[in-house]
């Protein structure tokens, strides 16, 4: 199953991430108006026919791997 993330915002365009599990990543752009208003860089987008969904579950399941993930590192830095 491939994964669309949001990477950036380049003016009128969405910069998308594109990858297989385990395979190679790609990025396209997209029109940002055929989005939903409300989509932020890094939320994960499900793709219904013609449509583009934001998926709030995955979004916020890989922004809190990302906070932990964060945590982690962050609590290993040596100060100085």
């Amino acid at each position: 199953m491939e994964t669309y993330i949001v990477d950036r915002f380049e003016q009128d365009k969405a910069v998308i991430e594109a990858s297989e599990e385990g395979g190679a990543i790609r990025f396209f752009t997209l029109e940002r108006a055929i989005l939903p208003a409300d989509t932020r860089e890094g939320d994960v987008l499900v793709q219904a026919g013609e449509t583009w969904q934001r998926d709030i579950a995955a979004t916020q399941a890989r922004r809190q791997r990302t906070r932990e993930l964060l945590a982690r590192l962050t609590k290993n830095k040596p100060t100085e």
